[in-house]
Formats: structure tokens, C-alpha cells, sequence
């Protein structure tokens, strides 16, 4: 009888020690595979990461374009209008000029004609008088 319970006792021991054999393989497995699991959880998240701070510099670069061409066009249209603006008074001046002389050479046509009316009527007024007497 002692000799069977000491081979069922060394049975049972290597039964367990199969048990815990197989649990520690298991377990290692189990533990490879979440560890596997997790690097590829990590290096999706890494990748994702990657091509989110792409994208996000990639429309910073654009915007920043934008802005540099924005400011370029109002640059480029305030000395547009800064020059249309001179041209304009000047050619206003010019304008003016040219009308001042016209109203003067008017004016001047007009006096002489005025100056010879005004010798008319003083001859005829003369003469008026002259027969009078």
C-alpha cells in the first residue's frame, strides 16, 4: 500500500508539475501575444501620429503660403492704388490747367471783342454828339 501511494503520490506530483508546466506556457504565450498585441497597438498609434503632425504641418505650410501671397497682393494693389491715385491728381491738375488756360484765352477773346465794341459805341456816342453841335 505504500508503494502505491507514493506512485500515486508521485503521479499526482507529476501531473501538477505537467499542469504548471503547461500553465507557465500558457501563460508565457499569452503574455508574448499581448506584448505583440501592444507594440502593434503602439506603433498604429506611433503611425497615426506621424501622419496626423504631417498633415498638420503640411496646412500650416499652406496657410502660411497663403498669408505671405495674401499679403504680397495687398502690398501689390495698395501701390497699384497709391499710383493710380498720383496719376489721377496729375492728370486732374493738368485738367484744371488746361481748362484755366481755355477760360483765359475766352476771356481774352471776349475782352478784345468787348474793347471793340466799346470803341464802337464810343465813336457812335462821338459822333452823336458831334452832330449835335
Amino acid at each position: 500500500m505504500v508503494t502505491g501511494a507514493h506512485n500515486e503520490a508521485h503521479r499526482l506530483v507529476s501531473d501538477a508539475q505537467g499542469e504548471a508546466q503547461r500553465l507557465v506556457a500558457d501563460a508565457r504565450a499569452a503574455a508574448d501575444r499581448t506584448i505583440q498585441d501592444s507594440r502593434s497597438h503602439s506603433d498604429r498609434i506611433i503611425e497615426d501620429a506621424r501622419r496626423e503632425a504631417e498633415r498638420i504641418v503640411a496646412d500650416a505650410q499652406q496657410h502660411a503660403e497663403q498669408l505671405v501671397a495674401e499679403h504680397v497682393i495687398t502690398q501689390r494693389s495698395q501701390e497699384f492704388a497709391e499710383t493710380t491715385h498720383q496719376h489721377a491728381q496729375a492728370d486732374a491738375q493738368e485738367m484744371r490747367d488746361q481748362a484755366d488756360q481755355y477760360a483765359l484765352e475766352v476771356l481774352e477773346k471776349t475782352s478784345t471783342i468787348l474793347q471793340k465794341l466799346l470803341g464802337g459805341v464810343e465813336q457812335g456816342k462821338n459822333q452823336i454828339h458831334q452832330n449835335r453841335q
